[in-house]
């Protein structure tokens, strides 16, 4: 069960809203009026055998996600949402207020998703392939502490905000991590926003095409980050600023279904002699593009997948490239699947015959 009192109220504007409402939970356990108590979570068990061209294959089976989701409210046109992960040590992922009593827009403030990157913004319960692409890692911003405004049309939506976004000590790629768990090395300032236009019909944020619906849309997101000195390591390495700009689109009708996204990142370390990992006399410009789909062979239970991923470096020798295919099993929709996905990964890290093969199998439960 859905429950979101600001889609009863706007329903224009909330099937215009970028990010997922806050209440999205399965099980309501208390409801009076604006006060309400929703509980979710997810549960993906999962084995993956790691074959490298230059080493030994190992396999493992292990907790993938063990999420739990509280949302809830005490007085209307307010909702809050809580969200922890369990597995592998205890973490916070979403933590956010949202104000809905505005006809034009939807404030939103905590840790949330940084309207970036469209494969990121798609929840790991709705993906085709079973790991995510390269387009929905180096670079984007992913959730953070910050405030936004959001709203749109039936015809297009739109998010925009400010964030203190942390960044981690690696040059060997552009990963951001959010002060909230303190999983990052510095931070400083992002400005950043997402247009999403869709004339064809709003499908929202989830791969496949389960329901046999049609429609398209496009999306437009960018951001700016800056070093803001404030929690710095004063390394010569440590980046001062980082730029994304990223397009993306997503297409359904009958039992098919395809998404697209291609990013483009600059950044510049304090030091512009500094050489390392991506970073070559002290800039860094990376590209990560993807495309996936599939068809419902058996609409609403078996669905057969695919993907390419790529990620190119200026710095690098060679363009990383994933390759995926598998099936998915649906035995109650996302809420109960099984999932088997085989991805082939060619220099990797850009690095000449820097080869593997995984083979993912995952179960899910989520509610």
């Amino acid at each position: 069960m859905q429950r979101a009192p600001f889609f009863r109220v706007h329903p224009v504007l909330a099937a215009g809203l970028l990010l997922p409402g806050v209440a999205q939970s399965g099980i309501t356990v208390y409801e009076d009026g604006a006060r309400f108590l929703e509980v979710g979570g997810r549960v993906q068990v999962q084995y993956n055998y790691t074959d490298p061209d230059n080493g030994d294959s190992t396999d493992s089976l292990d907790i993938r996600r063990a999420w739990l989701t509280f949302d809830g409210s005490v007085t209307e046109d307010w909702e809050a949402r809580l969200q922890f992960q369990l597995d592998g040590g205890y973490s916070t992922k979403d933590a956010k207020i949202q104000y809905t009593g505005w006809e034009f827009a939807t404030v939103t403030a905590g840790n949330f998703y940084v309207p970036f990157s469209r494969e990121e913004l798609t929840s790991s319960k709705r993906q085709q392939l079973i790991e995510k692409t390269p387009v929905a890692g180096t670079g984007s911003p992913a959730r953070q502490i910050g405030v936004s405004l959001s709203g749109g049309t039936d015809t297009y939506n739109w998010q925009a905000g400010l964030w203190e976004a942390g960044v981690a000590s690696n040059t060997g790629t552009i990963s951001f991590g959010s002060q909230i768990d303190n999983a990052q090395a510095y931070e400083g300032k992002l400005v950043g926003g997402r247009v999403e236009i869709h004339p064809g019909g709003n499908i929202g944020y989830g791969q496949g095409n389960l329901g046999g619906t049609s429609g398209w849309e496009i999306g437009l997101n960018g951001f700016v980050w800056s070093n803001d000195d404030d929690r710095v390591a004063s390394a010569i390495s440590d980046y001062d600023s980082i730029n994304g700009f990223g397009i993306d689109g997503a297409w359904r009708h009958g039992g098919w279904s395809v998404d697209a996204e291609a990013n483009a990142f600059t950044a510049e370390t304090l030091s512009g002699s500094f050489s390392g990992g991506i970073v070559e006399n002290g800039d860094a410009d990376v590209l990560t593009t993807s495309i996936e789909g599939g068809y419902m062979i058996v609409p609403r239970t078996w669905e057969v997948v695919g993907g390419l991923g790529t990620e190119e470096a200026d710095a690098w020798d060679e363009t990383e490239t994933q390759a995926g295919i598998g099936f998915n099993r649906f035995i109650n929709g996302h809420n109960n699947k099984l999932q088997v996905s085989l991805v082939r990964t060619t220099d990797a890290n850009g690095v000449n015959g820097a080869d593997v093969t995984d083979l993912y199998v995952q179960l899910q439960h989520a509610f």
